[in-house]
């Protein structure tokens, strides 16, 4: 992972979700696999019972908590 700061690298760009650049002042989400995405656009992919990362599709529920 990064620093955290967005697109300084030129690895987190756009959000693979709506394909939209991050914007300054865009609320982001940072998955534990690293992946990048719009608040907005990951709080809509759960809201559609998906529990992996919307690029890689690593599980974002640990063993325990299933």
């Amino acid at each position: 992972c990064s620093d955290g700061s967005v697109g300084s690298d030129n690895t987190h760009v756009e959000c693979a979700v709506c394909l939209c650049k991050f914007e300054e002042g865009v609320e982001i989400r940072q998955l534990p696999c690293c992946h990048l995405f719009h608040r907005s656009c990951l709080d809509k992919w759960l809201d559609h019972q998906q529990i992996t990362c919307p690029l890689c599709r690593s599980c974002l529920i640990s063993e325990e908590a299933a």
